[in-house]
């Protein structure tokens, strides 16, 4: 079928052809058939064909080879054929049967026809074989009655009827001259054609005679039903005639050589897929293409009918339905098209012919009742075609082109259907913001499958994100959110953690690097882990000889991580034995036995493969060789050497020999495509060379080697290059574009440049063309009303306080930060709670009408409607523990809430809806799968009503640490500052990120008549990552189980001077401290010392004015130095400060003594010199802020490196901080 619109815009007409005039090729692209044929070397093919059709070329006795979806099948002749005369889509074999015996192949759209010429009276009886080998589901199996039937998969598809003989008269008109059935038998694999000994020698026979075998084999759309019946004895069974180039109907006594002989057509269309069904009919014509006929005239000569048959009838000889003479189907009169006139010529006695003023050309009978009775629901059996009244009168006949007729002038019959433009079936689904409109009408809905970005929409389904180290910190910093943590609960004391009671086990070990019994270890570094911090460690290493290995034991960047550092390399390929003991923890418990285990290290070094270092500028993750090691740039710009004291390059290792200054150079050419053909100039790559076409024309399937069509440029490496996938939807001649909208087509994406409709892009100057892309692109009961409860969904089990003080989220709270929830990252309201709200819309129009009517009356859309609440949970340390919400501390736990939900239709309670949630990182990351002995799924499906009923979900997933890496990247500073560092994993971090998505699958999705694959959707935008979580495991937090965040919102501590707990049973003055904090921030050129004109101390967070960015934890170890290096400093410059004055004092430093920004500088020798603060202050206030600043990380799992700000209350009224002379005293030495 093809459908066009008119030019009034309002109306439609579809064409239906009873063969394929057009087929989708390799790249999706519609192409016009066309069988002309061709020579290629010594095949000969047609122009534009589906299926791969190849005939000899000569000098073979193999005449023809067809491959389908399904294989092959192969004809082949007697003897060795000679080379053929090409004539359009006929291949003329001379003699191929002997002399004056002509073997003649056409290709049509359908098939194969054969057809053998007899040239000459023959002297002997002929026997004529075909040898069939089938090979693509298609059979020949032999019948009880000496006859042969086709079976298509093993089914019946049609019978090999008697093939027909024709003398040189009856070609010219199917009525005139000499027809005799040929005898035809299966013989084996062969068609055996005895014909007729007696009618070849009748001298009434003309010659040449034709013999016209049936189809075969048959491909494309299947078989014809197109024939014609008669009381002539010649044509008294339908299916004899099916594959004649001719169909005829009428009253005929041929100028009265013959008695009168009524022949009457039969026409069937497949309108399974009719666009017209409910719609308004305007116009309807049946157009067979008439050649002959018996009056030139008008409407008033006698008339040809057409009428609508209403019984069934088939061109089976074993059917009950059989068509034949004595048994034809019935027919009514109601809605019957009348027309007289003919065109072409009429034949008169003699066999000459008179020509009518109008040449061979269509006659349109217009059935528009016919049609409207079918798309009403009647049977669609056909139509028949026959004089009107036919049982008497003059001769009344015509003779049309059938659906066999493969010539270019003229074509079988075609029914056209003009009807109402139909509001095109309509359906779109999408995930929007509460803000948002959803899909309103149809205009929205056609702009969702149009654009699926629109509705968050997409063909599979959403998938989280794996999030690198990186990506997750960059992701914090581009958020606007920030988590202002108050800290009353800090007061109350640390919350239960896991051993409450005195500490007596000893520390053992969770990991080592390398691990036992490796095979690949690292020959630089020896690595062990222990469950909590430790001191005293003894780590060795032996040879397989038992010979120690001289080198350096350290601590990590935490008190459970220690390394081994070899003094020189570890030998590759060589046996060793670690030895890990003595390691002590904080409460005096010492290992019970020493640790050790054996591995072997990884081979000899690499070859240099990366550039040798140059004085220029790289990217980050660029590769250098330098010093006999492989290095990796681990910032942008200006690095320096690699090994120096800026430490912005990670040393990967030693590698062996020069590195290759002649590397073979990347594939960069698309791999070779057997199933395409290429032209000169073009490049590919093929088994890791680069091949480039020197022929005009190489033919699919030619694979590149040295000759007269490939040219051999060389070796490359790496895998080619693909096309990126063709993403956006196929163009469509009907559909309107405007500017800015993508189309994929013949291959390439397209953008519109300007509006248009019909204008193929890359014949049209409309189409701006992005480039080549691969892949399929996307393809483009009435009424009842259900509601749910609009009420917030109720929350059963709300977890406890995360770390005893922050509070957990609930529908409520979401819903009262609506504005922030409906986001598409949703809010995070503390680091352990999330919550994200959204509306799921599905949308359907059938664009049908309300009856038969015009002007048309739509039936009403159907639709379904909710809003949607993801509230996600994570844990800090045992309170993760056998709790209602997770099971270890390292759970996040997602529950989903539909609610508000309506529907109004039929269609959509019946229809299902899938809720789920995906989890990024899954090498680290996992799906819960059971809980309680039950199964547990990260999605629920079930039907719209289901979910009406109850609207609830939840999806579990976990971190579990023993899939954490070995390595992780931390980053400090920021801007040019910025620095990242390797460092091992001794937290057992790990990231993960979660998205959630909704599926309809069975919803209709489709637009222009087009269905769409567009129906899974996801809150989340394309462009952005899904909630990023991090888990860690750190031993030097007090909640040693273990815990996860939410990771993208940026921490700010909250300080005031008098911190009391939300009972107000109990306050900590604090006083002096957050007035030396305020200075620091507020005014740290004025009130801080050491004295500095110029100060900017990061860490601060006073809107609207000051804003210095972040302080990043230090390792304990670390904070304990700095806090010596504070002592010292302060001792110089205010002596003997501890005691003076009326109480004891400490010297506060600001930044903290455990964040990074404090370990730059600690004698102030470096450009960070004077970027901080000294200040004694009551003992009691230093000590109490500094409590609070670390039960603040361990209960919002502050790591090492980690981001962190400071805000402050304003001041009491009247109470202003004192200036710093007041506060800290004056120094006696000012720096």
């Amino acid at each position: 079928m093809t459908t066009v619109a008119n030019p009034d815009g309002k109306t439609v007409g579809t064409y239906v052809h009873p063969a394929p005039i057009r087929f989708k090729g390799a790249n999706r692209s519609w192409q016009a058939i066309d069988t002309t044929l061709v020579r290629h070397g010594n095949i000969i093919k047609p122009k534009a064909l589906k299926d791969e059709v190849r005939l000899a070329g000569g000098g073979e006795s193999g005449l023809l080879r067809v491959r389908t979806a399904k294989g092959q099948a192969q004809i082949a002749v007697d003897a060795e054929l000679p080379a053929p005369a090409l004539s359009g889509n006929k291949a003329t074999y001379a003699d191929a049967y002997g002399e004056g015996i002509d073997l003649v192949m056409e290709v049509t759209s359908t098939g194969i026809r054969q057809k053998i010429v007899i040239k000459q009276r023959p002297s002997s009886e002929l026997v004529l074989r075909l040898s069939i080998d089938g090979n693509a589901g298609l059979k020949y199996r032999a019948k009880s009655n000496n006859t042969a039937e086709v079976l298509l998969d093993g089914e019946k598809v049609a019978d090999i009827t008697p093939a027909l003989l024709l003398d040189a008269t009856a070609t010219t008109s199917v009525t005139s001259g000499n027809i005799s059935n040929v005898e035809t038998k299966l013989e084996g694999t062969d068609l055996v054609y005895r014909p007729d000994g007696e009618f070849l020698a009748d001298p009434g026979t003309t010659y040449p005679v034709t013999l016209l075998a049936n189809p075969t084999p048959w491909y494309g759309a299947g078989f014809p039903t197109d024939t014609f019946v008669s009381n002539d004895p010649r044509y008294k069974t339908g299916s004899a005639q099916q594959y004649m180039d001719a169909f005829v109907a009428g009253r005929n006594n041929f100028d009265g050589e013959s008695a009168y002989y009524i022949y009457r057509s039969y026409l069937k269309y497949d309108l399974s897929n009719a666009p017209w069904y409910g719609r308004p009919i305007i116009n309807a014509d049946v157009r067979p293409w008439n050649y002959i006929t018996t009056h030139c005239g008008g409407p008033e000569t006698p008339q040809i009918a057409v009428r609508r048959v209403t019984s069934n009838w088939t061109l089976s000889s074993t059917s009950s339905v059989n068509l034949r003479w004595d048994q034809q189907p019935s027919v009514t009169t109601d809605g019957q098209a009348v027309k007289g006139g003919g065109v072409g010529r009429i034949r008169k006695a003699g066999d000459t012919y008179v020509y009518c003023p109008n040449l061979s050309q269509e006659l349109y009978y217009s059935i528009e009742d016919i049609v409207r009775e079918w798309a009403g629901g009647a049977p669609n059996y056909g139509l028949q075609i026959a004089a009107y009244g036919d049982s008497s009168g003059p001769s009344n006949y015509r003779e049309y082109l059938s659906s066999e007729w493969a010539g270019t002038d003229g074509r079988g019959p075609v029914l056209f259907v003009e009807y109402d433009a139909p509001d095109p079936e309509v359906g779109a689904v999408g995930w929007f913001t509460p803000d948002e409109p959803g899909i309103t009408d149809r205009t929205a809905a056609e702009a969702i499958v149009a654009d699926p970005d629109l509705g968050r929409a997409s063909e599979t389904q959403p998938v989280a994100e794996d999030v690198s180290d990186e990506q997750a910190v960059e992701e914090k910093d581009a958020s606007s959110d920030v988590h202002d943590i108050t800290m009353e609960g800090a007061i109350e004391g640390d919350p239960v953690v896991d051993n409450p009671s005195p500490d007596t086990t000893p520390p053992a070990v969770v990991r080592t690097d390398p691990e036992k019994d490796a095979t690949d270890g690292s020959a630089s570094a020896v690595s062990v882990l222990f469950n909590e911090g430790v001191t005293d460690v003894q780590l060795t290493v032996k040879d397989a000889a038992g010979t120690p290995v001289p080198g350096t034991v350290s601590d990590g960047h935490t008190p459970a991580g220690w390394t081994f550092t070899p003094g020189q390399r570890l030998d590759p390929q060589e046996s060793y034995t670690a030895e890990v003991s003595g390691a002590k923890d904080a409460a005096g418990n010492v290992m019970t036995a020493p640790y050790s285990w054996t591995f072997t290290t990884a081979a000899d070094v690499p070859a240099c493969t990366a550039p040798p270092y140059e004085d220029t500028s790289y990217d980050y993750g660029d590769r250098v060789t330098y010093e006999g090691h492989t290095w990796e740039a681990q910032a942008s710009g200006w690095l320096g050497e690699p090994g120096s004291e800026l430490g912005f390059w990670l040393d990967l290792g030693p590698c062996g020999g020069e590195p290759d200054p002649d590397p073979v150079p990347a594939c960069t050419a698309k791999a070779w495509n057997p199933a395409l053909g290429y032209s000169y100039g073009d490049e590919v790559t093929y088994l890791g060379h680069t091949w480039r076409v020197i022929a005009d024309w190489v033919d699919e399937g030619v694979e590149p080697t040295a000759g007269e069509f490939w040219e051999d440029l060389g070796a490359c490496s790496g895998q080619p290059p693909t096309d990126p996938p063709c993403t956006a939807y196929e163009w469509s001649m009907f559909a309107p574009y405007y500017v800015g909208e993508q189309v994929t087509w013949n291959g390439h994406m397209w953008e519109a440049t300007q509006d248009s409709r019909g204008q193929e892009p890359g014949v049209h100057a409309a189409w701006e063309d992005l480039g080549a892309c691969s892949g399929e692109p996307p393809l483009s009961a009435k009424r009842g009303q259900t509601r749910s409860a609009a009420a917030l969904p109720d929350m059963p089990n709300v977890p406890p306080k995360a770390s005893g003080m922050f509070d957990r989220m609930t529908p409520a709270r979401c819903a009262e930060r609506a504005n922030l929830a409906g986001r598409p990252q949703g809010w995070v309201m503390n680091r352990f709670s999330w919550c994200q709200m959204g509306k799921l819309d599905a949308y359907y129009s059938s664009g049908k009408c309300l009856g038969n009517t015009t002007p048309c009356i739509p039936e009403p859309a159907e639709y379904y409607k909710a809003d949607v609440m993801l509230i996600g949970y994570t844990f800090n340390g045992v309170e993760g523990r056998d709790q209602p919400k997770g099971d270890t501390a390292r759970d996040i736990v997602v529950e989903a809430f539909v609610y508000n939900q309506s529907t109004y239709g039929n269609m959509p309670p019946g229809k299902k809806l899938t809720l789920g949630m995906d989890i990024g990182n899954k090498t680290r990351c996992e799906h819960i799968t059971s809980r309680g002995g039950q199964a547990v799924q990260n999605h629920r499906t079930a039907l719209i009503s289901s979910w009406i009923t109850d609207g609830r979900a939840t999806f579990r997933f976990r971190c579990p640490h023993g899939k954490a890496s070995t390595k992780r990247i931390t980053e400090w500073l920021d801007g040019a500052n910025g620095v990242k560092e390797y460092v091992a994993n001794d937290e057992l971090v790990s990231f993960t990120s979660i998205k959630p998505y909704a599926n309809f699958p069975d919803w209709p999705v489709k637009a222009l008549g087009i269905s769409r694959h567009t129906k899974y959707i996801t809150g989340t935008d394309k462009w952005l990552v899904g909630n990023i979580i991090r888990c860690d495991s750190a031993v030097e937090s007090d909640y040693k189980a273990g815990g996860c965040v939410f990771y993208k919102t940026k921490p700010a501590v909250h300080w005031k001077p008098l911190v009391t707990n939300k009972a107000g049973t109990k306050t900590w003055d604090i006083t002096q401290a957050y007035q030396h904090y305020w200075n620091a921030c507020l005014d740290p050129d004025a009130q801080t010392w050491p004295d500095n004109p110029v100060k900017d101390i990061a860490g601060c967070d006073i809107p609207p004015s000051r804003d210095t960015g972040y302080l990043h934890r230090e390792k304990e170890k670390q904070a304990g130095s700095n806090q010596d290096a504070t002592y010292v400093k302060c001792s110089r410059m205010w002596p003997g400060y501890p005691s003076s004055g009326d109480y004891p004092k400490q010297c506060d430093e600001y930044p903290f003594a455990s964040t990074r920004q404090r370990t730059l500088a600690p004698d102030g020798t470096s450009h960070f010199y004077g970027e901080w603060s000294f200040c004694p202050i009551r003992a009691n206030d230093n000590e109490k802020a500094g409590l609070y600043l670390k039960r603040y990380y361990h209960a919002d799992r502050v790591l090492y490196s980690d981001k962190f700000r400071n805000r402050f209350a304003s001041p009491p009224s009247g109470d202003p901080v004192p200036a710093r002379a007041q506060l800290c005293g004056t120094p006696s030495v000012a720096n």
